[in-house]
């Protein structure tokens, strides 16, 4: 018997099936489970397998990534606060996310990481801290390349240094975030 706890979009079902592919009830390796599974399901933000061996039951506890913006390139995709890509989401998702467009040329899929955890928290930080201004709330980010990201705003002003992230003005009057050299 298998129990899958703690899944809010995933289906218990399916991870129930993936699950027994992998499963003996005398020689359990809960590593190998836990690892096959969040290979499986890009939505595993982490996982634990435990066996109980006099019920003969394998307990799976879960804890699903939470969407923090949504990425787009040919299709979209939520991603969460450490930059991996893990459910697809709808093109047009209102003003209820951060949209990002990523015009780089690499291919991803689900479960990558599409940005650098470092850039990703300075990214995070300097949301955090401009939020308060309402003039600076950000709609959304074009990746240029590796190195640069155009924030766009709701009602550009002004130049901003936070961190390693420099933010300056185009000729558009649109602001932008480049990595500080």
């Amino acid at each position: 018997k298998i129990e899958v706890a703690g899944t809010t979009r995933l289906s218990q079902e399916e991870v129930k099936n993936y699950a027994k592919e992998f499963l003996n009830i005398i020689f359990f390796n809960s590593a190998d489970l836990e690892e096959n599974l969040k290979k499986k399901f890009a939505a595993i933000n982490s996982v634990e397998a435990s066996r109980r061996l006099f019920e003969k039951t394998v307990k799976i506890q879960i804890t699903e990534r939470e969407d923090w913006a949504v990425w787009c390139k040919e299709k979209c995709f939520y991603i969460d606060k450490k930059g991996v890509i893990f459910r697809e989401s709808p093109q047009f998702v209102g003003q209820l996310f951060l949209k990002i467009r990523d015009e780089r040329n690499a291919d991803f899929r689900e479960g990558d990481t599409v940005i650098e955890s470092r850039v990703l928290k300075n990214l995070a930080d300097f949301m955090e801290r401009v939020k308060t201004n309402p003039g600076l709330l950000i709609k959304n980010i074009e990746i240029k390349n590796d190195q640069e990201f155009w924030l766009y705003f709701e009602d550009p002003s002004g130049i901003l240094l936070v961190g390693e992230l420099k933010v300056v003005m185009d000729n558009r009057n649109s602001p932008s975030v480049q990595q500080a050299k």
